[in-house]
C-alpha cells in the first residue's frame, strides 16, 4: 500500500502539471484551487508515511528503467527523504494557498505558472526519494528547468528573462559537475543503487577516485545551494513573482544542496578536505550574505541574501561532523530556516502587493495600517535573530554549542567557524531588526500614506500558520526534539541527540548568545544613525558583474575561434575534418587494425542474382547527379541534383530488400527538398551574396584528391564491415531472432526502433523538436538598435502566401490528393509493427499533404483550419510517447518496456492489435507533422515578404526590446478561429 501511494504522489505533480494550462485557460486565478489538492495529498501521504516508519523503516520501491546501465527508479523513503518531502508538499500547501490570492487579475497566463510549480513540486520530490543517483541527478537537473520557468514567469520584464537565464547557467553548469561525480561514485562503488552505497565499501582499486568524486560533487553542490563563489545568481532569482520566492529559494531548491550534502555524508565526511571546504567556504558564504543583506535595501534583495547566509551555515554546519561523528540538530536549524523565511517572503510580498515597493527607503509606519501584518513579521524576524520562545532561538543555541565543542576539538579551522558563526549572527540582528524598525515602524512615509491598501485575509493565513509553527514549536521545544528523532538515520545522526530545552541554565552558549543581540543592536543604532541608505555593496563582492562579463564574452571567444580556424566556411574546415578522418582510418587498416588480406577474399563482388545487376545502374544514375552537382554553377541545378541523388538512393535501399528505407529516403528528401528551395528564395530575397567563393587551382587540386582519398576509403571500409564477423553472431540477426517473439512484430526495423532501441529514439525526437526551435530563431534577425515590436495589423494582408498561385484546378487535384495521401498515411501508421510502415513515416506523409494544402489555399487559410498550435502538436506528442513508456514503469519492468495486446474478432475490423508501440508511434506521428509545420509554414511566410511570425507569436520566439522579427515585413494577422503557425 504505502509503496504505491509513494508512486502517486511522485506522478500526481506531473499529471497536474500537464492539465494545467487547459485549467488556466478557463480558470484564471482560481486555478490555484484545482492545484491545491496536489500538495495537500502528498503532505497527507508523507506524513502517514513518515508516522508508520516510527514502526521500522519503509521498504524501498524498485521499478527498472535502464537495467543494463544499473539506473533504476528507486524510491527510498527513509528520514532524511521524508523530512524534505514533507518540507517540499508542506510549504508547497502554504504556497500554492497563497498564490491563490497574490497572482489576481493583474497576472497573466496562471496556467502557465501552476504547470511549472507543479514540475518543480514533482521534481523536489522525486529528488529527495530517489535511491538511485542517476535517476536523483535526472531530477536534481529538472529542478533547475522549472525554476528556470519560475523564475522568469513574467519574462516580458528584463530583470525576470536575467534571473532566470542567470540561475539556469549557473545550477547547469555546477550539475555538470554533479554528474561526473555521480558517474564516479558508480565507479568507485560498482553501483548507482544508494543503498549500496552508504552501506557498501569503495572498490580498492578506485578508492583513490573518491576526493575526486567528491570535489566534483561540492561544486554541484555549491551551485545549486549558493554558496562561494556561485551566491551570485539567487539574489537575482528574486525577480520572480513572491510565491515562488518563498517555495524556491527559500524552504525547497535551494536546500537541495544542504540534503545532497546530508545524503552523501557517509560517503564523503572520511575524506581528507570534508571538514576544511565545507567549513571554509559554508561559514565564508554565512559572513558573505550577512555583509550584503546588511548593504541591501530591497525587502527581497535583503532576504534573499540572508538566505545565501543561512545555505552557508547549513552546509559548512554538516563540515564540522567528520567520519566517525555523528550528527546532532541538522534538522532544527533547516526547520528553523524554513518557518521564518518562508513566512518572511510572504510578509515581503504583502508589503509590495498593498504598497507598491519593497524599498526599505521607502517604507516605514506600516505597523499601523497593518498590525497583524506587523506581529507577523515581528515573530518572523525574531525567529530569524534568535529570539527566545521561537524555534530560531533553539536554533542559535545548538548551533554555539556544537561551534563551541568543534572549537575544542583538534581542528585548526575552529577559530574560523566561531568567528564567522557569531558576526555572521551579529549581522542576522542588524538586517532583522531594520527589516521590522524600517518598514513597520517609525514615522508613516510619504509613499505608504499614497499607496497602501490592505492586504485581503487570505494573503495573512499561509504566514501566520508559518510564524505559529515558529512560536508553538519553539515553546514546545521537548516536543520539537522528540520530533526530530523520528527522522534520525541510524549510523549518520546521534542515537540520542538530547532533550530540547527553552532554558539551559547561564552557559556560555546562553551568554554568547546575549553578546550577539547586544552587539547587533548597538550596530544597527550607529548605522542608523549614520544612515543605511549612505551604504553600498562593495564591488568585490558584486560576483553578478563578473557573471555578466563572463556571460558577454562566450560569443567573442566564440566569434575569436571561428576567425581563427576559418570556421564561417566550410570549404575552409571541412578539408580538415575529412582529411583527418581519411587519416585515421588508413592508419587503422596500415596498423593491423583489420586483416585485410583475410578479409578481401571473402568479399563478393559481384551479384548472385540476375536483379542485382540493377544496382549498378542506380549507381551510375547516383554517379551522373554527383557529376552534374560538381560541374554545375547554379545554384537551383546544384540543388536539385543533390536531391536527385537521394532520391536514387531510395532504389537502392529496394533493391536491398528494405522498403522502410526507401519510404524514409524519399518523403525525407522531398521535405528537403521543398525547405532548400524556400530557404535559397528566402536568402536571394534579403540581397544576400549566394555567388560561390573562387578557389586556387592548388585548392581545387587538394579538395579534389582528398575526396578521391576518401571516396575509395570509406567504400572499403564498409564492404570490409560487411563481411563474415570473426567471431559471434551479428547483431541484426539477433534482432530477427528475437523480433516476434519478444517485440510481437515481424517488421524488424519497426520493432528495433519502437522496442529495442526505443529510448535512443524518444531521445531522438526531442532532439527533432530542439533543433525545429533553433530553426525558428533563425528566421529572426539580431537588430542593434532596441526597436519596439510592430503593432498588430487591423486588417488581413494584401494576399495570402500561396507559392503556386490561384489555381481552381490545382486546388480540387490537391484537395483529393490530401485526402488519398492522409489515407495512406492511416494504413502506413496500423502496420507499421508488422509491415513497412509506422508513425515516422505517417508522420511525413501527412505533413507533406497539409504543406501542398497550405500552399494552394494560402498558409494562414490553412491555419484557420488546423486550429491547433503546431508546436503544442509536437510536444503533445512527445508527452504521449514518454507516457507509452510509462506503462512498462507500473508494470514492475523497464521503462519503454512495451505490451502487445490483441483484439480478436473485432466487429467489422477483425483482429486488431493496440499495443503501447501503437501509442509511441503515435507521440512520433505527432511530433513530425508539428515540426514540419511549424519550419515550413513561417519560412514560406518569409519568403514572400511577410513576417514569418503573427505579432501574437513574437514574444513566445523573440524579447521585443532585442530581438525584432522581420522589421521589415508586412504583417499578417492570426487567424481567430485557428491557431498560431
Amino acid at each position: 500500500m504505502i509503496e504505491t501511494l509513494l508512486l502517486l504522489i511522485l506522478v500526481l505533480p506531473f499529471a497536474f502539471a500537464a492539465v494545467m494550462p487547459w485549467l488556466g485557460a478557463r480558470f484564471g486565478p482560481r486555478t490555484a484551487w484545482f492545484a491545491l489538492p496536489v500538495p495537500l495529498a502528498c503532505a497527507l501521504v508523507l506524513g502517514w508515511a513518515a508516522w508508520e516508519s516510527t514502526a521500522g523503516p519503509l521498504p524501498s520501491v524498485v521499478l527498472e528503467w535502464i537495467p543494463s546501465l544499473g539506473i533504476d527508479v528507486v524510491l527510498r523513503p527513509d528520514g532524511l527523504a521524508l523530512f524534505f518531502a514533507l518540507v517540499v508538499s508542506c510549504v508547497g500547501v502554504l504556497v500554492v494557498f497563497y498564490a491563490g490570492f497574490y497572482l489576481d487579475d493583474h497576472y497573466s497566463d496562471h496556467g502557465r505558472f501552476y504547470a511549472a510549480l507543479m514540475l518543480f513540486m514533482g521534481a523536489m520530490l522525486g529528488t529527495v526519494l530517489s535511491g538511485n543517483l542517476m535517476q536523483m541527478f535526472v531530477f536534481w537537473e529538472m529542478t533547475g528547468l522549472a525554476s528556470f520557468l519560475l523564475i522568469g514567469f513574467q519574462h516580458e520584464q528584463k530583470k525576470s528573462a536575467y534571473g532566470a537565464r542567470m540561475a539556469l547557467l549557473t545550477t547547469c553548469f555546477t550539475g555538470l559537475f554533479l554528474l561526473v561525480g555521480v558517474v564516479l561514485l558508480g565507479q568507485i562503488f560498482g553501483t548507482l543503487d544508494l543503498d549500496v552505497i552508504l552501506r557498501g565499501e569503495p572498490k580498492a582499486d578506485q578508492v583513490h577516485l573518491l576526493p575526486w568524486a567528491f570535489a566534483c560533487c561540492v561544486v554541484g553542490i555549491f551551485g545549486k545551494s549558493a554558496q562561494f563563489p556561485f551566491f551570485f545568481w539567487l539574489p537575482n532569482a528574486m525577480a520572480a513573482p513572491t510565491p515562488v520566492s518563498a517555495y524556491l529559494h527559500s524552504a525547497t531548491m535551494v536546500k537541495l544542496g544542504v540534503f545532497l550534502t546530508a545524503r552523501l555524508l557517509p560517503v564523503f565526511s572520511g575524506v581528507e578536505g570534508w571538514t576544511t571546504t565545507l567549513t571554509l567556504f559554508g561559514f565564508g558564504t554565512m559572513l558573505i550574505g550577512a555583509i550584503l543583506a546588511v548593504v541591501s535595501h530591497d525587502l527581497k534583495a535583503i532576504l534573499a541574501f540572508s538566505t545565501v547566509s543561512q545555505l552557508g551555515l547549513l552546509i559548512g554546519y554538516y563540515g564540522m561532523f567528520p567520519a566517525g561523528t555523528s550528527v546532532v540538530w541538522d534538522y532544527l536549524h533547516i526547520l528553523n530556516h524554513v518557518f521564518y523565511k518562508a513566512c518572511l517572503f510572504m510578509v515581503a510580498g504583502i508589503v509590495d502587493h498593498s504598497t507598491g515597493t519593497r524599498d526599505v527607503r521607502q517604507l516605514g509606519g506600516l505597523g499601523r495600517r497593518a498590525p497583524w501584518l506587523a506581529a507577523l513579521a515581528l515573530i518572523g524576524v525574531a525567529s530569524m535573530g534568535g529570539v527566545p520562545f521561537t524555534t530560531g532561538f533553539l536554533s542559535k543555541e545548538m548551533l554555539l554549542g556544537t561551534t563551541f565543542r568543534f572549537l575544542h576539538g583538534e581542528h585548526l579551522l575552529g577559530e574560523w567557524v566561531l568567528a564567522t558563526v557569531v558576526a555572521g549572527s551579529v549581522l542576522k540582528i542588524v538586517f532583522s531588526i531594520r527589516i521590522f524598525h524600517g518598514v513597520f515602524m517609525g514615522t508613516e512615509s510619504e509613499h505608504v500614506k499614497k499607496h497602501f491598501h490592505a492586504p485581503g485575509v487570505g494573503l495573512l493565513i499561509p504566514p501566520t500558520v508559518l510564524a505559529a509553527c515558529a512560536v508553538i514549536f519553539g515553546i514546545a521545544s521537548v516536543q520539537l526534539g522528540a520530533l526530530s528523532e523520528v527522522f534520525s538515520i541510524s549510523g549518520k545522526h546521534a542515537e540520542q541527540m538530547g532533550e530540547l530545552h527553552i532554558w539551559h541554565g547561564f552557559t556560555k552558549e546562553l551568554a554568547t548568545s546575549l553578546g550577539i543581540v547586544l552587539t547587533g543592536f548597538l550596530i544597527y543604532f550607529v548605522l542608523h544613525r549614520f544612515s543605511f541608505a549612505r551604504l553600498r555593496m562593495p564591488s568585490s563582492l558584486d560576483a553578478g558583474a563578473a557573471f555578466d562579463r563572463f556571460v558577454d564574452a562566450i560569443p567573442a571567444v566564440g566569434k575569436a575561434s571561428i576567425r581563427l580556424t576559418r570556421g564561417s566556411r566550410p570549404a575552409h574546415y571541412l578539408p580538415v575534418v575529412i582529411g583527418t578522418c581519411v587519416a585515421v582510418w588508413v592508419w587503422w587498416i596500415a596498423t593491423g587494425g583489420i586483416d585485410l588480406a583475410a578479409r578481401l577474399p571473402e568479399l563478393q563482388w559481384w551479384p548472385n542474382e540476375v536483379y542485382g545487376y540493377h544496382r549498378y545502374f542506380i549507381v551510375f544514375m547516383i554517379g551522373c547527379a554527383l557529376v552534374t552537382l560538381v560541374v554545375s554553377k547554379d545554384w537551383l541545378l546544384e540543388l536539385l541534383a543533390l536531391s536527385a541523388s537521394g532520391f536514387l538512393v531510395s532504389f537502392y535501399y529496394v533493391l536491398y530488400k528494405a522498403p522502410d528505407l526507401a519510404l524514409t529516403q524519399i518523403l525525407v528528401e522531398a521535405a528537403t527538398l521543398l525547405l532548400m528551395l524556400m530557404f535559397v528564395m528566402r536568402v536571394r530575397r534579403t540581397s544576400v551574396s549566394l555567388t560561390r567563393v573562387d578557389s586556387t587551382p592548388t585548392e581545387r587540386v587538394g579538395r579534389a584528391v582528398l575526396a578521391i582519398a576518401a571516396g575509395v576509403v570509406t567504400p572499403v571500409l564498409l564492404l570490409l564491415f560487411q563481411a563474415s564477423p570473426t567471431g559471434g553472431a551479428r547483431v541484426g540477426g539477433d534482432i530477427l531472432v528475437r523480433s516476434i517473439p519478444e517485440a510481437k512484430g515481424s517488421n524488424a526495423v519497426n520493432t528495433t526502433l519502437v522496442d529495442f532501441r526505443g529510448l535512443d529514439t524518444f531521445f531522438e525526437v526531442l532532439v527533432l523538436i530542439v533543433a525545429t526551435l533553433g530553426c525558428l530563431g533563425l528566421l529572426m534577425r539580431r537588430s542593434a538598435d532596441a526597436q519596439p515590436r510592430p503593432a498588430r495589423a487591423r486588417g488581413r494582408a494584401e494576399s495570402d502566401v500561396t507559392p503556386v498561385g490561384d489555381s481552381f484546378i490545382l486546388t480540387a487535384v490537391v484537395a483529393f490528393l490530401f485526402f488519398l495521401i492522409n489515407v495512406f498515411a492511416v494504413y502506413l501508421f496500423f502496420r507499421g509493427h508488422n509491415l513497412p510502415g509506422g508513425g515516422f513515416i505517417a508522420g511525413l506523409c501527412t505533413a507533406l499533404s497539409f504543406v501542398m494544402l497550405g500552399f494552394v489555399q494560402g498558409v494562414e487559410k490553412l491555419r484557420g483550419f488546423l486550429r491547433v498550435n503546431p508546436m503544442r502538436l509536437a510536444t503533445t506528442g512527445l508527452v504521449i510517447a514518454a507516457v507509452s513508456g510509462l506503462f512498462g514503469l507500473f508494470g514492475g519492468g523497464a521503462f519503454l518496456e512495451h505490451y502487445h495486446p490483441y483484439f480478436k474478432n473485432v466487429p467489422v475490423l477483425g483482429d486488431v492489435y493496440l499495443g503501447t508501440p501503437v501509442l509511441f508511434d503515435l507521440g512520433v506521428f505527432l511530433v513530425v507533422v508539428g515540426v514540419v509545420l511549424k519550419i515550413v509554414f513561417p519560412l514560406a511566410k518569409s519568403v514572400h515578404g511577410f513576417r514569418a511570425f503573427v505579432v501574437e507569436e513574437q514574444g513566445d520566439y523573440a524579447a521585443s526590446d532585442e530581438e525584432p522579427v522581420e522589421a521589415d515585413a508586412r504583417a499578417v494577422t492570426s487567424a481567430k478561429s485557428g491557431g498560431k503557425s
